[in-house]
């Protein structure tokens, strides 16, 4: 990790807003990338080259850096718990997710992931919270519940029901494996939690080789813009996004509160590339969403560790 000493505060804080947009930026590209992989490509097929490209990447950067392995025992176990939930069940069920939903409406949903980890921190003792939070979780769950049965009730074109409950297991996902990195990183560091936690998520995806080899391979002409997506997520949401992300929190940990954008900037995304629109009803829902996550970000001021890809 850079070095900021000998930095002025001002030019630690532009630096850190710098590498901290630029993170959050990449990862609110995620389910456009997502979304346009599974249109040729199957979730377990996003989810197996996304894993094992980043983690061919992961193991350049190991040697290069002679990044230190985990011990075997407590952390290789938190490790291992942060490498199936978040780099193998989140990009699974986000797959899935977007399968049947929009990319709009899963990058709202995704963005709740932080609220998850403080509800799942708070559950083994490792937050306390006062009121203010609980506000901001009632006022999210409440945009989330708007924007889930909308889509239901109105039959939002390209969202269902289903799908959205998938993105949203796949929020859950991403919880338990930030909280699980968190824990690991205490002893080894955030980087080398990302760099080894995608080797170990690697290692596990070569187990469905045995009976989804065949699939795989029929996948293995995509188009161009599929091979784009894949290779967006396996080099700049799985990796790129995390070392931005952990240099603006070295240089400045109150950069996280840019965090609460990243939904934002997948809804605009979301327009912009994928033609989608949100209706009134999810306009609505997304202010509240986007409003709950704000509140919560701004009333625990602490290390977020990994951000949501």
């Amino acid at each position: 990790m850079t070095s900021h000493r000998g930095l002025s505060a001002d030019t630690r804080y532009t630096s850190a807003m710098t590498f901290g947009i630029l993170a959050i930026v990449i990862w609110g590209g995620t389910p456009i990338a997502t979304k346009v992989a599974v249109g040729e490509l199957s979730a377990v097929g996003v989810t197996f080259w996304r894993t094992v490209l980043a983690a061919i990447l992961a193991l350049l950067i190991v040697v290069v850096r002679r990044t230190p392995r985990p011990a075997a025992g407590r952390t290789l176990g938190f490790l291992l718990v942060s490498a199936l939930a978040a780099y193998i069940a989140f990009p699974w069920l986000l797959a899935l997710g977007l399968q049947r939903t929009t990319a709009g409406h899963a990058a709202l949903l995704v963005a709740l992931a932080p609220i998850f980890t403080g509800l799942m921190a708070i559950a083994v003792g490792r937050l306390r919270v006062g009121r203010f939070w609980f506000a901001g979780v009632a006022l999210a769950f409440g945009g989330t519940a708007g924007l889930v049965g909308g889509a239901h009730a109105l039959g939002v074109q390209g969202a269902s029901l289903a799908g959205d409950l998938l993105v949203l297991l796949s929020a859950v996902a991403a919880a338990l494996g930030y909280l699980s990195g968190a824990e690991a990183a205490r002893e080894i560091g955030s980087l080398a939690v990302t760099l080894w936690g995608h080797l170990a998520a690697a290692v596990l995806m070569l187990a469905v080789v045995p009976w989804a080899g065949d699939a795989l391979l029929a996948e293995a002409a995509p188009s161009v813009a599929t091979l784009t997506a894949v290779g967006y997520l396996a080099v700049f949401a799985s990796l790129g996004a995390y070392v931005a992300w952990y240099r603006a929190l070295a240089a400045s940990p109150g950069v996280s509160q840019v965090q609460f954008l990243q939904a934002a900037i997948g809804a605009v995304l979301a327009a912009l590339l994928l033609g989608e629109r949100l209706g009134p009803a999810d306009l609505g829902a997304a202010a509240l969403i986007l409003l709950g996550v704000f509140v919560t970000q701004k009333a625990v001021r602490r290390d977020p560790g990994r951000g949501t890809a």
